[in-house]
């Protein structure tokens, strides 16, 4: 699902913590406008990133540290893809 179309489906809950998995996040850009936006509203968000590339978990390191975007957004070198069943 594409970040901006999320924040138009969730409505905006004060006191509530939205839970986001970004399956496949490449540099985290995704994450970065998430964080953005859930912030401007005064959102709590809690991000789990992941991708199969340690390059794009390197780039998504740097900008969590860089950003500061604290201890709610993770993130995790992880192959996510299912096996086609080959019967």
């Amino acid at each position: 699902m594409d970040a901006a179309h999320i924040v138009d489906l969730v409505p905006s809950n004060q006191g509530i913590q939205y839970v986001v998995l970004d399956n496949a996040c490449g540099t985290g850009a995704a994450v970065e406008w998430l964080v953005n936006e859930f912030a401007a509203q005064g959102l709590e968000l809690d991000i789990t990133a992941t991708d199969y590339s340690a390059v794009m978990m390197n780039e998504v390191t740097s900008r969590r540290e860089r950003l500061n975007w604290g201890k709610n957004i993770k993130s995790f070198i992880m192959d996510a893809q299912v096996p086609a069943n080959s019967e």
